[in-house]
């Protein structure tokens, strides 16, 4: 039964990473369908300046769209700071020691 229960954790670990996956691509592949329709609509040749705009767009809608402006405020406060730590902090720490030991490993050894 233990075993089992190991087998399933992973696939379940599989299925939040393709999830995750397929609703970036979802997004990504809505926002540049949405900028062509748009300048192809207001006949734009170039669609660069719509991205950045688009973007806000989107990014205004998200906002919006949850249900009590406490829990907004509440995510920023404290889930965010805490979950966004390690992705912009530690982990461009860690690439740089990282670095800085291959690049004196690597000057040590070259004669």
């Amino acid at each position: 039964m233990v075993k089992l229960g190991e087998y399933l954790e992973r696939f379940e670990v599989l299925l939040v990473g393709l999830w995750t996956f397929l609703t970036m691509v979802y997004i990504v592949v809505l926002q540049y369908v949405f900028t062509l329709v748009t300048g192809h609509f207001i006949g734009v040749s170039k669609m660069r300046p719509f991205v950045f705009v688009i973007g806000l767009l989107f990014f205004a809608h998200a906002s919006k769209s949850f249900i009590r402006t406490a829990d907004h405020f509440t995510d920023g406060t404290k889930i965010y700071p805490l979950s966004s730590l390690i992705p912009c902090v530690v982990f461009p720490v860690v690439l740089a020691v990282m670095t800085l030991i291959k690049r004196k490993r690597d000057d040590s050894a070259i004669p």
